[in-house]
């Protein structure tokens, strides 16, 4: 968590939601359908599809990354720079 919080606007930016879990009882429904074992990192698309899966943390500029190759972000930041010219 500490490497998420180093730069929260770039998050944002991206629409991230974070979801801790850190109790293996009950079982949840995110438990079920993603089974992690220890750690584990996930990127799941705003349509529900898991995009990345890692079993170690990523920090802020990774994260983004990421989410920046996902095409739903790729037609978000073209979007973006449409908005802008036309602006």
């Amino acid at each position: 968590m500490k490497l998420l919080r180093e730069r929260p606007d770039e998050l944002m930016a991206r629409d991230v939601v974070v979801i801790t879990d850190t109790n293996p009882e009950p079982l949840s429904d995110l438990r079920r359908k993603l089974r992690p074992r220890n750690f584990m990192l996930v990127l799941i698309n705003k349509e529900g599809t898991v995009n990345v899966r890692k079993p170690f943390p990523l920090d802020v500029r990774e994260v983004s990354r990421s989410i920046d190759k996902m095409p739903i972000r790729q037609r978000e930041i073209r979007e973006e720079k449409a908005r802008a010219a036309e602006g």
